[in-house]
């Protein structure tokens, strides 16, 4: 089966399609298991005032230090997601990977377990 992991916090989106109800009715008529795991998202207080690159480097690396590690057990959710499926996309709402968490936490799952990593 595929799957789409959502790693927002809150899964709600002025766009049309990104809110949890509509990405959830899409993927299941596409044949594709949506999982929102909140636990691994950014409250949206810490996101409000991103203005650069910069910002967005000092918010990543405090979530590296101060999220991910009290957050294995997600990880690892997402970890046999992959062992079940082979793959699993990660989606989240900003457009580029060095501005979005969810290459950090594909990046701490590639060192958990040496999977391919690939931004689409």
């Amino acid at each position: 089966m595929k799957v789409l992991c959502d790693v927002r916090k809150n899964a709600v989106s002025m766009k049309y399609g990104f809110s949890k109800s509509q990405l959830m009715d899409f993927c299941q008529k596409l044949e594709i298991q949506y999982v929102h795991i909140p636990e691994l998202g950014i409250e949206s207080s810490k996101r409000k005032d991103l203005e650069g690159q910069q910002d967005y480097n000092q918010l990543f690396e405090e979530y590296d230090r101060e999220t991910l590690p009290h957050r294995r057990e997600y990880l690892q959710k997402i970890q046999e997601m992959i062992q079940l499926n082979k793959r699993v996309a990660l989606t989240c709402f900003e457009a580029l990977p060095q501005q979005c968490h969810r290459a950090r936490v594909a990046k701490a799952l590639k060192l958990m377990t040496h999977y391919e990593l690939t931004h689409l």
